[in-house]
């Protein structure tokens, strides 16, 4: 599900900072796992928790490119610094994901 330049947040967050031309596309982390929690019967069948149990899922390492539209929109590292963008994730249901593979 990973898209290449994706942020860990929205359009709207970058909007609000005025670095809306910064990011190069919308594939957010939030867009990332509902396009698994569409295509996860699919791919799993009917006992998805079994599936994954036993498959190497990988997530992590975000709000890299976050930071990074920062630092070309001129925001100095001190500034950046401030904002915790994975934190600030409203609605991802991580929960969900996670107890999907427990």
């Amino acid at each position: 599900m990973a898209i290449t330049g994706a942020t860990a947040m929205d359009a709207p967050f970058f909007r609000g900072l005025g670095l809306s031309d910064k990011i190069w596309n919308n594939g957010p982390i939030s867009f990332q796992i509902q396009w698994f929690q569409q295509i996860a019967a699919t791919v799993c069948g009917n006992d998805c928790k079994r599936y994954l149990r036993e498959s190497l899922v990988v997530f992590g390492e975000f709000g890299g490119n976050d930071y990074n539209a920062m630092l070309f929109g001129n925001y100095n590292p001190d500034q950046a610094s401030r904002y915790q963008c994975f934190n600030g994730l409203n609605g991802v249901p991580l929960n969900e994901i996670l107890s999907a593979t427990a």
